[in-house]
């Protein structure tokens, strides 16, 4: 009785670490919730987010966290350097149509080709 006690202890946890694991998209909430949608994102999309930022007090992606969610990526990082192919090699989802990776600093966020608007970050742990 107690080894198959033991058994579903250790497959429980097991399944509740896969499933952490298995969230490709996290942000800088403190309660380590993730934010997931499958594009096109809408303007209530970049609303709650705005809010969660102001709420929460959430960091944005970048060297200088200041690359939030519905704010328009700079100039500077729409270059061929800074765009990642390869998303799957970064852990990163499949953007959706429309939408590409780049890199800043440590950190990714998921851009809009035609507005250039942050639909989604993944924040490195520092």
């Amino acid at each position: 009785m107690r080894a198959m006690t033991r058994l579903l202890c250790v497959a429980a946890a097991c399944g509740a670490l896969g499933a952490a694991m298995a969230q490709p998209n996290e942000n800088p909430s403190p309660n380590n919730e993730t934010w997931t949608a499958e594009g096109p994102y809408d303007s209530r999309w970049y609303r709650q987010r705005a809010e969660d930022y102001r709420r929460y007090n959430y960091p944005g992606a970048g060297p200088s966290r200041d690359l939030r969610i519905g704010d328009h990526l700079p100039r500077g990082y729409h270059h061929r350097s800074y765009a990642v192919d390869d998303w799957k090699g970064h852990g990163l989802f499949r953007p959706p149509s429309g939408y590409r990776w780049y890199q800043a600093g440590g950190d990714y966020v998921l851009v809009e080709n035609a507005t250039g608007r942050i639909a989604q970050s993944r924040i490195a742990r520092r």
